[in-house]
């Protein structure tokens, strides 16, 4: 809208001739005397005012680079005075499209001391990162919530995670930005894992998916923390259906959560849990091939690489045993046939 204004002044500047391009001394006076008062406005933070005036004086100097400086100011601090969002986006717009005018004079030819200039580049720099955090574009953390996250932090270094948890929903609850907040409930599903809490940590991964500005890479993230806390989940109800006696419901618990799970050790872990299972239930072949690929992964725990070994020797010994008839039984099967033949002649005699 102000660049329009500037433009038909510049047109009917050209077609009316010489003559118009200087105002007369009562004009030229009458608009100093309004830049002076609205300046005046301006310092007191009375910017409607101040914007009133100066639009008055511009009708009569449009082209006085002081008129739109002092403009884009008093729309700045007009900005920073709204509290509804749409008065505040207006402001700013209004303020940006100022600075652009001050940009067109200067391509006109009309002189602007490079400081100025500078100084109006940093605000409208400003007046942008503002608009852009009002709308949503660009989220900004708090401090308070800075600061949060950092005793979070401190706290999960030296292993107090119910701390950090503490710190970070105290960070959650003072956060206005959906993207930090998204950010926080990742760090939370993420403490509430290490502290056992899977259901907790999987509510916090669903809130921060929701979230439409995640990056991709923090989306993956809270994606990778919300398989790796369901299959803990699968295998603790596995724990619970062993101690139910519940054979069939466990080995479908401890199978989803070895196809859920990402860290390559646990689901090692979890595939020599189902061997000890699978042998109980008489599923050798089943048995050995879990032991078989628990014992690929190299990061695998000492202590459940030797299960997994004495159950590897178990289950061979057992599968050995099957095929292999006993001795008696084979005895049995080389005797039949002559015991059969001394009933016979029992039997004739």
């Amino acid at each position: 809208m102000v660049l329009e204004f500037l433009f038909a002044a510049g047109v009917g500047a050209a077609i009316t001739g010489a003559a118009s391009q200087k105002l007369d001394e009562a004009k030229s006076k009458r608009a100093e005397s309004m830049i002076d008062k609205a300046n005046d406005y301006h310092l007191q933070g009375r910017c409607k005012e101040a914007i009133s005036l100066l639009e008055e004086a511009a009708k009569l100097t449009p082209f006085e680079p002081r008129i739109y400086m002092l403009m884009c100011k008093a729309y700045s601090g007009l900005a920073m005075e709204e509290d509804s969002k749409s008065s505040k986006l207006a402001a700013i717009d209004m303020a940006l499209q100022c600075y652009d005018a001050i940009q067109w004079l200067l391509g006109q030819g009309v002189f602007i001391p490079q400081d100025i200039l500078k100084e109006y580049e940093k605000a409208s720099e400003s007046l942008r990162v503002i608009r852009d955090v009002t709308t949503g574009r660009i989220q900004v953390q708090s401090e308070k919530g800075e600061e949060y996250e950092r005793e979070a932090d401190s706290a999960s270094e030296a292993g107090d995670f119910r701390k950090a948890l503490e710190y970070l929903t105290k960070a959650i609850r003072v956060e206005t930005a959906d993207v930090i907040i998204a950010q926080y409930h990742a760090k939370r599903a993420l403490t509430r894992f290490q502290l056992g809490d899977n259901a907790g940590a999987m509510s916090d991964c669903r809130t921060a998916l929701k979230c439409e500005e995640l990056t991709v890479e923090a989306r993956e993230y809270v994606k990778n923390i919300q398989r790796h806390a369901r299959a803990e989940q699968y295998a603790h109800e596995f724990y619970l259906a062993m101690e139910a006696q519940n054979g069939k419901k466990a080995l479908q618990y401890i199978t989803k959560a070895i196809n859920t799970g990402t860290n390559e050790t646990t689901i090692a872990s979890y595939h020599v849990q189902r061997a000890i299972l699978r042998q109980a239930v008489g599923d050798y072949s089943g048995a050995l091939s879990d032991c078989e690929i628990a014992l690929k992964c190299q990061g695998l725990d000492d202590k459940i690489r030797k299960t997994a070994r004495e159950y590897r020797r178990s289950v061979k010994s057992k599968q050995q045993a099957k095929k292999t008839p006993s001795k008696s039984a084979a005895q049995s099967t080389r005797t039949s046939p002559k015991a059969r033949a001394g009933v016979t002649r029992k039997r004739a005699a």
